[in-house]
């Protein structure tokens, strides 16, 4: 075996890598592509809705609370999908509510995210307590299939009974 044969047979193996990785990395991205539309989907479908009742039901209320909703670009021809939903809420009412980090920093805090790998969604909760001063935390991840309408409505349910709970129990008689 000479030189340029065993170049030739090193070139032809690179060459093959090469189109291999290419092949995987088209299979990847639309895997990831189609994990995005689903969580999009969900989203849309299921846990806006919901969360947009709550914010209905709260504005009318006089309640504090902000709503921010992160987005991604899902695929190059589905356009901008949802990947986040934050729902900051505090149970004071107020007309001209202010939204400064010291302020959503001490509020409550519910978040429906994607996981890193779009496999599934992560619902967590944020209770600041004042006394003694501690971040309670819950979270959990369910995968996108399992999220129906009630799963949504008993996590927020469970967000604002225990915002109003935490609220309670931090209010310090004078």
């Amino acid at each position: 075996m000479t030189i340029k044969d065993i170049l030739e047979e090193f070139s032809q193996k690179e060459e093959l890598h090469r189109q291999i990785m290419q092949e995987d990395e088209v299979k990847t991205r639309q895997v990831i592509e189609r994990r995005i539309l689903d969580i999009s989907q969900c989203f849309e479908a299921v846990i806006l809705p919901a969360v947009y009742s709550v914010e209905n039901d709260l504005q009318q209320a006089g309640y504090w609370y902000k709503l921010a909703i992160g987005r991604f670009a899902a695929a190059e021809s589905a356009g901008p999908g949802v990947r986040e939903v934050v729902f900051h809420f505090y149970p004071e009412r107020t007309d001209s509510p202010i939204y400064t980090q010291k302020v959503l920093d001490a509020a409550y805090k519910a978040s429906i995210a994607t996981t890193g790998d779009y496999r599934k969604l992560t619902f967590s909760i944020h209770f600041p307590r004042r006394l003694p001063p501690v971040v309670e935390k819950e979270e959990i991840a369910r995968a996108v299939s399992d999220i129906n309408q009630s799963v949504v409505d008993a996590f927020l349910e469970k967000f604002i009974k225990g915002a109003i709970d935490v609220y309670q129990s931090d209010r310090v008689l004078a």
